[in-house]
């Protein structure tokens, strides 16, 4: 209770205890990573295959003790992996000789013992094979994509981070499969400042209708003749038109259908290079003035 009387309801305290469905997470992010877990998992799988084959004999009679075993194999060999499905195959026949120890069930009606349980070593074999190999395939494909993601992460911190612009080009085409145009596929901040426009309206936009009088002419045909001969193409540009009065140096490649382009400002270096020749020549134009007085 507050010193005005208002009384205050006290916190709602956290749950105490994980859920149910909490703890079956963990012990199943336990069993896929632990070996211990996974091939402790191995050995009670058949036990409880085992356990229902024993439950369902008014349903199903004495027959066939083995009917529970390749199920949990399976069961095995989709969550666990090849060994630890070897080791539940293992158990299942186990127990299927413990069902005929106990409970006298018959092995096969048709079938002695040793011909059933060399045609459930094949058929376990088989089901372990057959169930590893898209698992493996799953598992190279689920690594692939996670390489990819990390190198996309990488590539993008460090573009976005970058000083020197960098953009990824794709081609447009017209009916008869000439290039006419490049879209901007990627952008990092960088080449957005240089070219003085705002990412969203650079992203996905034909160059020519963003910058018609800049890529139109000399430039276009330089990332054309990159994009059909493969050759790389270095050197400065100077963009002079939309708004623009900047001097780059570039490096173009062919990436795929499309080019990507590296360049870096040299604008303010162009100009100090441009004051340090016209100040070379003022000062041979004064020395030759000088000379001349002094004749």
């Amino acid at each position: 209770e507050t010193p005005s009387g208002l009384s205050v309801a006290p916190p709602r305290q956290a749950a105490a205890y994980p859920t149910v469905a909490a703890l079956c997470f963990r012990a199943m992010a336990f069993v896929r990573v632990s070996l211990a877990g996974r091939y402790a998992l191995a050995v009670a799988l058949p036990i409880a295959g085992t356990l229902l084959r024993v439950l369902l004999e008014p349903v199903v009679g004495t027959h066939l003790p083995l009917i529970t075993a390749m199920p949990v194999t399976a069961m095995a060999v989709w969550l666990l992996g090849a060994g630890p499905a070897v080791v539940t195959a293992v158990g299942g026949y186990l127990g299927a000789l413990y069902l005929i120890d106990r409970f006298g069930f018959p092995m096969s009606t048709t079938l002695g013992l040793m011909p059933t349980s060399v045609v459930y070593a094949v058929m376990s074999a088989a089901l372990i094979v057959f169930g590893e190999l898209p698992r493996r395939s799953g598992r190279r494909e689920r690594a692939a994509a996670r390489e990819a993601r990390e190198n996309a992460r990488r590539f993008s911190v460090a573009q976005e981070s970058s000083l020197v612009s960098f953009v990824i080009l794709r081609v447009i085409r017209d009916a008869y499969g000439n290039i006419v145009d490049f879209a901007c596929e990627y952008a990092n901040p960088a080449a957005a400042l240089a070219l003085q426009r705002p990412l969203p309206q650079i992203l996905r936009q034909p160059l020519l209708a963003v910058l018609p009088r800049t890529f139109g002419g000399p430039l276009l045909d330089r990332l054309v003749r990159v994009v059909e001969t493969g050759i790389a193409d270095s050197g400065e540009i100077t963009l002079t038109a939309d708004g623009l009065d900047r001097q780059f140096q570039a490096v173009v490649s062919r990436l795929d259908d499309g080019v990507s382009i590296w360049f870096m400002d040299i604008t303010e270096r162009k100009r100090t290079e441009v004051a340090l020749v016209a100040a070379d020549r003022r000062k041979d134009e004064f020395l030759a003035t000088l000379a001349h007085e002094l004749r």
